[in-house]
């Protein structure tokens, strides 16, 4: 192995330290990997100096999949890279990623949400929405889950592809499926979300209101109140958001990590001086 593919060997394990399994991906997992750029030496110049070159000659295996994951990535949080060569060759490699059979089912979901937000930041509406609709069709097509895990999983990415595709109200039946045999507040929120997003907000705010029944954790509790509070103000109801946003901000204070708690209570207090600035 070259120096220069050592290199990006080194690279590739700081961003993708394992290779995830479905049951990882969550918004959670996609933070980490994209937030890991920054342990990579220097990230911006290892892309520039060598990936778009350097990483065409990698045998296309995981290792490829890999670099492919993190260039995209590392571009994605680095604006000054958008629209440049690398970024071009990047999204090119990691495009071609997606069609391996090294790639995993988790991998295929961060490929499609790197490459779209950076077709999105390009104004390129246009690949974006292809790219969503290939996201989508993955997700649909993808084997029956052996497990609750990679059902909540699949769930998540037919949630996510299907906000992005435009066409929400796809994914609700499925959805509807899971909230049903799967008795936990994350089924609810993943529905609520969708039916916001198809515009039922009343069927949303049930939905919510299912979740919260189901003895959500802090976070959880979070996650619902908030989004029933943006779904009655969808309605006009500001009063009931209010009260939401109130019941949000004394569950975010019993977060017990510090800076998830912090990070609650400051989308909380975002979303009640959004309801004051509206009046």
């Amino acid at each position: 192995m070259t120096r220069s593919l050592a290199l990006f060997a080194v690279a590739a394990v700081a961003c993708s330290s394992a290779r995830p399994t479905v049951r990882h991906f969550d918004a959670v997992a996609w933070s980490k990997n994209s937030a890991s750029c920054a342990t990579v030496a220097d990230p911006v110049q290892l892309l520039r100096a060598r990936a778009a070159a350097e990483a065409l000659a990698l045998p296309r295996t995981h290792s490829f999949v890999s670099l492919a994951l993190m260039g995209v990535s590392c571009v994605r949080n680095d604006p000054a890279l958008l629209g440049s060569a690398d970024d071009k060759q990047l999204e090119v490699l990691a495009d071609e990623a997606l069609g391996l059979s090294a790639a995993s089912e988790d991998e295929h979901y961060m490929l499609f949400e790197a490459l779209y937000a950076l077709r999105t930041a390009a104004h390129d509406q246009a690949s974006a929405h292809a790219l969503a609709e290939r996201y989508l069709a993955f997700a649909e097509h993808a084997p029956a889950p052996s497990s609750d895990d990679e059902r909540r999983a699949r769930d998540q990415a037919r949630l996510r592809a299907a906000v992005k595709a435009g066409v929400p109200e796809r994914v609700i039946p499925v959805l509807e499926a899971s909230e049903r045999a799967l008795p936990d507040d994350n089924t609810s929120a993943r529905l609520a979300a969708a039916y916001a997003a198809a515009g039922r907000f009343g069927d949303a705010i049930a939905a919510c209101t299912r979740g919260l029944a189901r003895s959500p954790g802090p976070g959880g509790a979070v996650r619902l109140l908030t989004a029933r509070a943006t779904a009655h103000t969808s309605t006009g109801d500001v009063a009931a958001a209010r009260r939401d946003l109130e019941a949000a901000l004394d569950a975010a204070a019993r977060i017990a990590l510090a800076p998830a708690r912090d990070a609650a209570h400051a989308q909380v207090r975002r979303q009640l001086e959004g309801l004051t600035a509206g009046k």
